[in-house]
């Protein structure tokens, strides 16, 4: 039979206290461990979650920060933070529905443009929007061009039939 050991929260806390510190020196192997420490005895500590997501998803594991997120999202769905990273991950993956989700969630928390993850998602939107207008002008400008240099080509053999 196992049995779930808990720890008070203080010691929780003091747990928490030293990953950041190591997350904050870029230690991360060390507050990862001592994440996945605090896990293993308190699963639903979400802020671990978050705290485990960022430094997964710093390393350059997307897909392991993803479902780490999303594990912090099911105990607090209000979790900015996380909100906004699942939102990002998403749109690189090109999941726009999944995006559209967590963004729609997160602007309905920060609706006032307060929180700086969501106005980084707001930023993130804003560039996506700019570079989508000017791929659709650099293409109109495009399918413009051979018109006119065709019909510059028919004037001038119009000319030298004269």
């Amino acid at each position: 039979m196992v049995t779930h050991f808990k720890l008070p929260k203080d010691d929780i806390e003091y747990m928490l206290k030293i990953a950041v510190e190591h997350y904050s020196a870029s230690r991360w192997p060390e507050a990862e461990r001592m994440l996945r420490g605090i896990l293993a005895i308190e699963p639903d500590e979400w802020r671990a979650w978050q705290l485990l997501g960022s430094i997964l998803l710093l390393q350059g594991f997307r897909i392991a920060a993803d479902a780490v997120y999303r594990r912090c999202l099911e105990i607090n769905p209000d979790d900015m933070y996380s909100l906004a990273a699942v939102s990002e991950i998403a749109l690189d993956a090109m999941r726009y529905s999944d995006a559209e989700k967590y963004m729609k969630r997160l602007f309905e928390l920060d609706p006032e443009g307060k929180h700086s993850a969501a106005n980084r998602m707001r930023y993130v939107l804003a560039q996506m929007i700019k570079q989508n207008e000017e791929a659709f002008n650099t293409k109109a400008e495009q399918q413009q061009s051979p018109k006119v240099e065709k019909s510059a080509e028919t004037t001038q053999k119009q000319d030298s039939n004269k």
